[in-house]
């Protein structure tokens, strides 16, 4: 149970719970996480050789140069590593150890196209869940004849090339709204996939267009995140988490660091009249209970529900 709760700290910390007491020395069943980075400003050193971390399960590499130094650190992890995320690869990948283990790969901004891809999923083979982002200079081929065990894909860069899109079995796929043209054969391929497309208006009076743009394109999933700021005060956002799918709009979160309470039902009711003229059902769906909270206050506020549609959003958040 002690292990259990220690797996819940930072790794720096868990190390250092061993000075605690002699029965909390062994740290090796631990599983823990990675961050690393040589920037000048970095929270997350790289550790020194003579430090040896046992059961690392999620590895982040960033900004790391020394291609000795990021060879270590995999070879290190590679036994127990599950979760990796790189946004560069000083060293050739042909070097990089066997990443049979890994399952989720986030790969960044400086991953070098065709060739680097190649060998990564070569060294990396049993990936399920690929996320890829980053700059768009350099045209990447995506060949998933590579990664045929790949249930997720988030695509979050233009300029890549996918190929072999039907030898693999999605279950779902993330990609924001200006590529969906360029993954339209991979959505195509794969019909019963869930297709998640995230989108942050800037203000409630660019949601019209969004709007428009959902229901041309329902068979999408589409996560809203609708910001707008106080006129009193650029610094204090306000901001509404919305799923619109199949003409059902859910709320699943709220956020505001400003007490101006009036401010924001009067902004949720402007949500709320363009959502209904696209003929939408409100629904809320919010973990929280202190944005529960503060959903039904605001639901409230802008007295455009019925006692019984009150009633229905609160038991929803139950």
């Amino acid at each position: 149970m002690v292990d259990r709760l220690r797996g819940f700290l930072k790794t720096k910390d868990i190390l250092l719970s061993r000075r605690v007491c002699s029965d909390w020395m062994d740290v090796d069943d631990i599983p823990k996480s990675l961050f690393l980075s040589k920037c000048k400003y970095s929270k997350y050193p790289v550790p020194p050789p003579e430090v040896h971390i046992s059961n690392v399960t999620k590895l982040n590499i960033m900004e790391l140069q020394d291609a000795s130094e990021v060879l270590r650190i995999l070879h290190m992890c590679a036994p127990t590593l599950h979760t990796l995320e790189i946004s560069c690869i000083p060293l050739e990948p042909m070097q990089m150890p066997l990443l049979s283990k890994v399952t989720t790969l986030i790969l960044g901004s400086k991953i070098k196209p065709a060739l680097d891809l190649t060998t990564i999923f070569q060294k990396i083979p049993n990936v399920k869940k690929l996320t890829i982002y980053g700059d768009d200079a350099e045209r990447l081929a995506l060949d998933f004849g590579l990664i045929p065990d790949v249930e997720y894909i988030s695509v979050l860069r233009s300029n890549i090339s996918f190929r072999n899109v039907s030898q693999i079995c999605l279950r779902q796929i993330v990609c924001i709204e200006s590529y969906l043209d360029m993954i339209s054969a991979v959505i195509g391929a794969h019909p019963d996939a869930r297709v998640d497309v995230p989108s942050r208006p800037n203000d409630i009076e660019n949601l019209n267009e969004k709007l428009q743009f959902i229901s041309n394109h329902p068979r999408y999933h589409h996560k809203l995140v609708v910001l707008s700021t106080s006129s009193e005060n650029e610094f204090r956002e306000l901001r509404f988490r919305i799923e619109v799918f199949e003409n059902k709009a859910t709320f699943t979160g709220v956020y505001f660091c400003f007490d101006n309470w009036s401010y924001a039902a009067e902004r949720l009711k402007a949500i709320i009249s363009q959502l209904r003229k696209h003929g939408m059902t409100i629904c809320a769906r919010v973990k929280s209970g202190g944005a529960q909270t503060k959903l039904i206050a605001l639901f409230t506020m802008t007295r455009m529900f019925s006692m019984q549609e009150l009633g229905d959003i609160c038991y929803q958040l139950a």
